[in-house]
């Protein structure tokens, strides 16, 4: 049977500019990852993988409101993509290595 993970560790994200999707982190290897979208975000935030769009015309990935929280597996989180429509719009985000 393979070791539990043992670390929890935390960190945020803001995107600076709109409509240009950025990587969640740099590659930092992983089990688990939960994202909540910032309370003082103006708009929906989307998360997915490198395609990822928020514009509603082309949007591919995944909405999270202010407050709204997902967990994912994934074993790097440099996997992971955001993108919004508003600037410094962004995400708090734990993981499991």
């Amino acid at each position: 049977m393979p070791a539990p993970h043992s670390k929890l560790q935390d960190s945020f994200t803001l995107i600076p500019t709109p409509g240009t999707r950025i990587q969640l982190a740099a590659s930092t290897p992983c089990a688990e990852l939960t994202m909540t979208a910032l309370e003082t975000n103006v708009g929906e935030i989307v998360y997915g993988g490198a395609t990822v769009v928020a514009a509603a015309s082309g949007r591919s990935g995944t909405p999270l409101v202010h407050g709204q929280s997902v967990t994912i597996k994934i074993d790097d989180l440099s996997k992971g993509w955001l993108d919004t429509l508003n600037a410094n719009d962004g995400v708090s985000y734990s993981w499991l290595s």
